[in-house]
């Protein structure tokens, strides 16, 4: 690895435009990022493909990279959440559709609806929740974000962003119980 001055310096040049820092950062954290991908993937050309989604995602976002000296936990966090992104869009695509929904829009509808309406019941118990779990939990189990998209977007720590999430989790399985039951 590097010398975390040194990453944090390259990162702040990053934010401010400097592609060629940004490049430097990406390459010297490239294996390990590498490696996370295949532990999620378990596959090495998908891994490669995901790292470089990673890579354009930092260039596209660099400047919303809050904490500079967090670079490459940032970076495990962009490629944590394309790879759940990809693995939820597979998925989708590959699982079959129940015999019903396919020959009938009615029961399309009816299941958007459906859907819809536990989501709506989801955001209720997330607001009637105190309202320091409103956004990580939201953003969590709404948006789909990873903790550490959501630590930055909190302006929190990860680890209290995930004791957010742990608690508030709790608090919403209390306020969800009927829905757990069926």
């Amino acid at each position: 690895m590097s010398d975390d001055a040194d990453d944090a310096r390259l990162a702040d040049q990053a934010r401010a435009g400097d592609t060629a820092a940004l490049a430097t950062l990406l390459q010297r954290y490239r294996d390990p990022l590498v490696a996370l991908a295949y532990q999620l993937t378990r596959n090495r050309d998908d891994a490669l493909d995901l790292v470089q989604d990673a890579s354009l995602r930092a260039f596209e976002r660099v400047a919303e990279l809050a904490d500079p000296a967090l670079f490459y936990g940032w970076m495990r966090g962009i490629v944590r959440h394309l790879s759940f992104d990809k693995h939820r869009a597979r998925s989708r695509r590959d699982a079959p559709l129940p015999e019903i929904a396919r020959h009938h829009e009615e029961a399309r509808a009816l299941a958007t609806d459906k859907a819809e309406a536990v989501t709506r019941e989801v955001i209720e118990a997330i607001l009637s929740l105190p309202e320091e779990y409103h956004v990580p939990l939201f953003c969590r189990y709404v948006e789909e974000a990873a903790y550490t998209d959501i630590a930055l977007r909190a302006g929190r720590t990860l680890d209290s962003v995930r004791g957010l999430i742990y608690r508030g989790t709790q608090l919403l399985r209390k306020k969800l119980a009927h829905h757990l039951e069926r």
